[in-house]
């Protein structure tokens, strides 16, 4: 095996997990909720696919999902400056 086909072997598979990385992070969860119904119905229920939904119905119960969770948190007061 030459040095270019093993570089292949192992870049290709990294670009290809990084571009679903990258697609499922600018999905909507409602869009990710059918994408993993589709995954279901091909794969199985397994644990990666329950946890994506169970993760999934979290961001949909809470606004819009792009908010951090101390996004809400009122911010702390300053402190005095001292003279």
């Amino acid at each position: 095996m030459t040095s270019t086909a093993i570089q292949w072997l192992i870049v290709a598979p990294l670009v290809v997990a990084s571009a679903l990385y990258a697609l499922w992070a600018m999905l909507t969860p409602g869009f990710r909720l059918k994408a993993l119904a589709l995954a279901e119905r091909c794969l199985g229920a397994n644990k990666i696919i329950l946890a994506l939904r169970r993760r999934t119905v979290v961001a949909l119960a809470s606004s819009c999902g792009s908010c951090g969770a101390k996004a809400t948190l009122p911010p702390k007061p300053a402190k005095p400056l001292r003279s």
